[in-house]
C-alpha cells in the first residue's frame, strides 16, 4: 500500500521516483508518509538560472552496483566531469597553487535508475552569482530512456587563493561568461 500525506504546496511530489525507483526496489508492502523535494532548494528559482553548458557522458559497466543500476556515488563523478568540462570551456585553469575554483557544497537527487549501456546528457546551469562564488545546477537525461530526466544536482563553486586558503572575487572573464 502506498500512502502520501503531509502535502505542502511549497513542495513538488516526486512521483516518478516512487514509480520508477522505490516501488521496483522494495519488496512487499510499504508506506511512505511523505516524499517531497523543495524545488527551490534543489534547483534555485527557474528565472535565476542560465543554461551555460551541455555535455554527454557514457555510462560504463563498472558504474553499476549490486542492485544492477548506476551507483549513487557515480553521479557525483558525472557532475564533476560536466563541471570540469564547463570550466575548461571557459578557459579556467585548475591550478592548485594559484587562484582557482573549489566546490564547497554539492548535492544530487535521483529520479529514475540508470543502467549500462546508456549515454547521459547533462545540462549545466549557473545561478546565484556572488562576490567569490556561484551556484551550478545540473539536469541529467538518459538517452536509453528516451531523453527523460533521471537526476538533478547542484554545486556551489567558490574561487579561492590556494596559497592563503581565502576566497577571492570570481574573475571578470568568468563572471561575464556566466551571463547573470
Amino acid at each position: 500500500m502506498l500512502f502520501l500525506a503531509g502535502l505542502n504546496t511549497e513542495y513538488d511530489i516526486v512521483l516518478p521516483l516512487l514509480i520508477e525507483v522505490v516501488i521496483p526496489y522494495c519488496a512487499g508492502s510499504f508506506r511512505v508518509n511523505s516524499l517531497m523535494i523543495n524545488k527551490g532548494a534543489q534547483m534555485g528559482q527557474q528565472d535565476d538560472r542560465q543554461l551555460i553548458y551541455r555535455c554527454d557522458i557514457p555510462v560504463r559497466w563498472g558504474d553499476m552496483d549490486a542492485y544492477g543500476h548506476v551507483n549513487n556515488a557515480m553521479y557525483m563523478r558525472y557532475l564533476e566531469e560536466a563541471r570540469v568540462q564547463l570550466l575548461d570551456s571557459m578557459n579556467v585553469g585548475l591550478d592548485p597553487n594559484g587562484l582557482a575554483p573549489v566546490v564547497v557544497d554539492i548535492g544530487c537527487s535521483f529520479i529514475r535508475p540508470v543502467v549500462y549501456p546508456d549515454l547521459l546528457s547533462i545540462q549545466c546551469y549557473s545561478g546565484d552569482l556572488g562576490r567569490s562564488s556561484f551556484m551550478t545546477y545540473y539536469e541529467v537525461f538518459s538517452q536509453q530512456q528516451g531523453g527523460v530526466m533521471v537526476s538533478t544536482g547542484h554545486a556551489k563553486v567558490v574561487w579561492i587563493d590556494h596559497q592563503t586558503q581565502k576566497s577571492v572575487p570570481v574573475p571578470d572573464n568568468v563572471r561575464s561568461l556566466l551571463r547573470l
